[in-house]
């Protein structure tokens, strides 16, 4: 196997460290991903291709896909779960921000950019399981981090997505219907391709790390339930308080 292919068990922590962390649905990532529809959509509807490209750049659609790939190469369900279900919420706010944009857009007409994303070919397979290879490795070299624009734009996974949402938004089956087709063929091939490369490079040896991390995020997910519940329990004794003392006062 070619030595870019080895990593030691540390390196390979660390890059699933670092994919866990990219792939966190905090504040960073939404905005991110707000924005990305935003500009993508609107591109696509003013039928200039720099704009969606500019949305591709900056979108972060690419890294809970990846995930999934390293939770199938870990054969570990609560990280497939996790990264599922990531990229599922990542779906329905693309939908739904790419439908409003629609909507608050004057005249939005159906150019060649829109239409470009409902036609679906072997050839857009092969480009994807191409993208997916040189993603999943680029991810796992940070010595290769300068290809990942390169490698976001090749990854067509945004722009489909954002072709749905105008669909519905349209009321255009063929749209919504073409758009979710050519995105199933991007995502499949870069799951499939993400998935091999994750797996000569060997890192299903990062399990255990990946595992702690899920639990790490379980855990701030229970303490943030804790202090929301506490919040509440405080504000309700407050007005408690306020009712028993009002109620004195007019006695």
């Amino acid at each position: 196997m070619p030595k870019k292919f080895n990593l030691t068990k540390d390196e390979i922590n660390k890059v699933t460290c670092e994919l866990f962390e990219r792939s966190k649905m905090d504040w960073r990532f939404y905005l991110m991903l707000v924005l990305s529809t935003i500009i993508v959509s609107l591109g696509l509807m003013l039928n200039n291709a720099a704009i969606v490209i500019g949305g591709m750049l900056v979108t972060p659609i690419l890294v809970p896909i990846l995930a999934i790939s390293m939770g199938i190469v870990m054969t570990d369900s609560k990280v497939i779960f996790r990264s599922v279900r990531i990229m599922l919420q990542s779906l329905l706010i693309i939908f739904v921000v790419s439908i409003i944009t629609t909507l608050i857009t004057p005249t939005p007409e159906i150019f060649d950019e829109l239409l470009a994303r409902t036609f679906i070919s072997i050839g857009f397979f092969y480009v994807a399981l191409a993208a997916g290879i040189a993603a999943a490795f680029a991810w796992a070299r940070p010595d290769l981090s300068e290809a990942m624009p390169g490698i976001a734009i090749s990854v067509a996974v945004l722009p489909p997505l954002a072709t749905v949402g105008i669909g519905i938004a349209l009321w255009d089956a063929g749209l919504a219907i073409g758009g979710l087709k050519l995105f199933a063929a991007n995502l499949l091939g870069i799951i499939i391709a993400a998935t091999f490369v994750f797996s000569i490079m060997g890192f299903n040896k990062g399990r255990k790390t990946a595992q702690e991390e899920v639990k790490k995020e379980e855990k701030d997910v229970i303490k943030k339930e804790i202090a929301k519940v506490e919040k509440e329990a405080a504000l309700i004794e407050e007005v408690q308080k306020e009712v028993n003392y009002n109620h004195k006062s007019h006695v």
